[in-house]
C-alpha cells in the first residue's frame, strides 16, 4: 500500500512537473511576445516623433511663406500708390504743357497752325520726369 501511495504521488509529481514545464514554455513565449510588442511600440513612438517634427517643419515653412506673401502684398500696395502718384503727376504735367501751348499761341505774333506746333519738348520733359520716378521705384 505504501508503494501504491508512493506511485500515485510520483505520478502526481510527474504530472505537476509536466504542467510546470508547459507553463514555463508559455511564460517564455509571452515574454518574447512582450519584447516584440515593446520593440514595435518604440518603433511607432519614433515614427510619431518624426511625424511631429515633419509637421513642425511644414508649419514653419507655411509661416515663412505667409510672411513673404504679406511682404509682397505690402510692396504691391506701395507700388500701386506710387503708380497713382505718378499718374497724377503725369496728368498735371500734361495740363501744364497744354497751358504753356495755349499761352505760347496767344503770345505769338506769328500765326502758327496747330499742326506745326512741336509737342516734342513737352513730351521729353514728361518722359524725363517719369524715368526719374521709375528709377526710384525699382531700386
Amino acid at each position: 500500500q505504501k508503494n501504491q501511495t508512493v506511485e500515485e504521488l510520483q505520478k502526481k509529481i510527474d504530472t505537476f512537473q509536466g504542467q510546470i514545464g508547459k507553463l514555463k514554455e508559455k511564460i517564455h513565449a509571452v515574454n518574447e511576445d512582450n519584447i516584440e510588442l515593446s520593440n514595435k511600440a518604440q518603433s511607432h513612438e519614433r515614427k510619431v516623433l518624426e511625424a511631429d517634427l515633419h509637421s513642425k517643419n511644414l508649419m514653419d515653412l507655411v509661416s515663412k511663406k505667409d510672411e513673404a506673401v504679406e511682404s509682397h502684398q505690402l510692396r504691391i500696395e506701395e507700388l500701386m500708390r506710387e503708380n497713382a502718384e505718378l499718374s497724377l503727376q503725369l496728368e498735371t504735367t500734361l495740363g501744364d504743357c497744354r497751358r504753356q501751348l495755349e499761352a505760347t499761341k496767344e503770345k505769338s505774333l506769328l500765326k502758327v497752325l496747330p499742326e506745326e506746333i512741336s509737342w516734342e519738348p513737352c513730351f521729353v520733359s514728361i518722359l524725363e520726369t517719369l524715368m526719374i520716378k521709375m528709377k526710384g521705384i525699382f531700386l
